[in-house]
């Protein structure tokens, strides 16, 4: 982007609402992250899991709730960042003849945000999935192969599994909960394609 001279001054264009909406972001995203970083201690540390395992059972449905509720909230974050950069960008190139701000900068900007959230998501899902193979192994354990009847315990187990939700990968979640994912890659790889 160009810098432009106001009252003789260069200022660089926009510089004040970036930095105010990007010290913004940050004050409103430290807690959501400090968010996943406590379902992730949670779920990881075996002196919290001392209940009985209706109890821990409960507990996963929960850490699974709040982190679905987590992802969807930053979701919406990431989506809301991204339209008012392009927005931005927009606003720039419509005011500004000569101003360059390529459209590469707005998906790279959402995609970085992306991959920050995907990490924070990918630490607390995983130690869940870890929090629940221990529950299955505990409550459900995979029966001996040479055992008469076989089907009764792992249709037990398949549906404990179900409860506590550890059929599924981190990549579904993290697709379901974050909107502005799917359309971002597709934008970035449009634009990296030869027109």
């Amino acid at each position: 982007m160009r810098v432009r001279p106001v009252n003789g001054r260069p200022v660089h264009l926009f510089f004040h609402q970036i930095v105010g909406l990007t010290v913004a972001g940050g004050v409103v995203a430290v807690p959501g992250l400090v968010g996943f970083l406590a379902v992730r201690s949670l779920a990881r540390n075996n002196s919290q899991w001392n209940e009985e395992p209706r109890c821990q059972v409960l507990m996963v449905v929960r850490l699974r709730r709040h982190l679905r509720r987590l992802l969807g909230t930053f979701g919406l974050l990431l989506t809301v960042l991204v339209v008012t950069t392009a927005a931005r960008r927009q606003l720039v190139l419509t005011f500004y003849n000569n101003a360059t701000f390529p459209q590469q900068y707005v998906l790279l900007y959402g995609l970085v945000f992306a991959s920050v959230l995907a990490l924070f998501h990918l630490s607390a899902t995983t130690a869940i999935d870890q929090r629940c193979q221990r529950l299955l192994a505990h409550c459900a354990p995979i029966p001996d192969p040479h055992a008469k009847d076989i089907s009764t315990p792992l249709q037990r187990r398949q549906d404990l599994a179900a409860l506590l939700g550890a059929g599924g990968s981190w990549q579904e979640s993290f697709q379901n909960g974050v909107i502005v994912l799917a359309p971002l890659l597709t934008a970035l790889i449009g634009t990296a394609l030869p027109k």
